[in-house]
């Protein structure tokens, strides 16, 4: 896998540093003029996909055996769906964030001033989120759970992700594929030992508790909000379709 992740970012690098300077913008050479489109639709992009595919499943077995060790017997979560509906609403919102990962990415950039950064934000949020999936769906933790555990320990999980989102902040969208491939492992097996913080986000309590600071009655600062709203968007797409899918069904 990580030679396979190597050698799709020193495709990316020779093709960006070497090969794309020497092609002439005014050649009218049909070759030329379409280069970088056949270089990346032919070599760059099916080698990145497959690339992910591969982290995909290696990263699955990565993070169940890491489970095993650390915590026990993997645990499976219960679909309140059934039969056909509950296979495809169970995969349904990947497709919905990675849908919505995209759209939001894409809009926030024409924000005025602060349109960049606050992509950048919700990309760290969607990082610490794939990187915490394995976790969270071996506890058995449904859909909502999980979007819940994340929302409300936003802090925690917007440093997570903020180095990915920051090493895939500098190339193309097929550069920072293949860079996030290549760290994604070594991050599932991270969110495996983590230990997110606060523990009971309503009820936090003080890290000076021992020396009379804080404790276990302690109340959430009233200016800082104890969950951020980040995958709204996320579970009204999901639940429209998950109700669609079970009308169809049913009829």
């Amino acid at each position: 896998s990580a030679i396979l992740n190597a050698l799709s970012i020193t495709s990316v690098g020779v093709f960006d540093w070497f090969i794309l300077p020497l092609l002439d913008p005014g050649n009218k050479k049909w070759f030329h003029r379409h280069f970088e489109a056949l270089y990346q639709g032919l070599w760059l992009a099916p080698l990145v996909a497959l690339s992910l595919f591969l982290n995909l499943t290696w990263c699955s077995q990565i993070a169940d055996r890491t489970f095993q060790i650390k915590h026990g017997r993997k645990a499976y979560s219960a679909s309140p769906y059934s039969g056909m509906v509950a296979h495809i609403a169970s995969s349904a919102y990947r497709v919905i964030l990675i849908a919505s990962y995209l759209i939001l990415g894409f809009l926030l950039e024409y924000v005025p001033y602060i349109g960049a950064m606050l992509s950048f934000i919700y990309i760290c949020y969607v990082n610490s989120y794939y990187c915490f999936e394995y976790l969270w769906i071996a506890r058995g933790m449904t859909l909502s759970q999980r979007v819940k555990h994340e929302e409300e320990r936003w802090a925690y999980y917007f440093a997570f992700g903020f180095p990915s989102a920051f090493l895939c902040l500098w190339g193309s969208s097929l550069a920072n594929a293949a860079v996030f491939a290549l760290v994604f492992p070594y991050l599932i097996i991270q969110a495996m030992h983590a230990t997110p913080v606060p523990v009971n986000p309503q009820t936090p309590s003080s890290a000076d508790f021992s020396q009379g600071v804080g404790g276990p009655g302690a109340v959430p600062n009233p200016l800082v909000p104890v969950r951020l709203p980040i995958f709204a968007p996320v579970i009204i797409a999901n639940d429209a379709l998950v109700r669609l899918l079970s009308v169809t069904g049913a009829s």
